[in-house]
């Protein structure tokens, strides 16, 4: 079964690699070269293209997205808030990292996977 990914995914991906390199949190701090980050972008590309389908962002994931922001029992930043609404519009579950995400999204319901490294 394809995992499903869209444009948001691809850019948190690469901003968590932290490039363009002229202002890297990562690469700033030494943690990755150019090199290696540009392997990492090659890598992910690659198993995107394999292994993904894309998926558009449409305008009830917004709307669901700014509902979510509105809820002031709710510490969720507005690309994981478009992450929890895209992933409940497809009906597939929420894979995280990110432990405030993850409490945000099993507040809205949303099914979660266990992520691992």
């Amino acid at each position: 079964m394809p995992r499903h990914f869209y444009g948001l995914t691809n850019l948190n991906f690469r901003s968590a690699t932290s490039l363009p390199l002229n202002s890297p949190r990562r690469f700033r701090a030494q943690e990755l070269s150019k090199d290696d980050a540009r392997q990492a972008f090659s890598t992910f590309d690659e198993w995107a293209g394999k292994f993904s389908h894309r998926v558009k962002i449409e305008h009830a994931d917004v709307v669901a997205a700014d509902g979510y922001l509105r809820r002031l029992d709710l510490t969720l930043r507005t690309p994981d808030a478009l992450h929890i609404a895209i992933t409940q519009r497809l009906g597939i579950p929420l894979v995280t990292f990110d432990e405030k995400m993850e409490t945000a999204a099993r507040q809205l319901g949303t099914q979660i996977a266990v992520a691992s490294v």
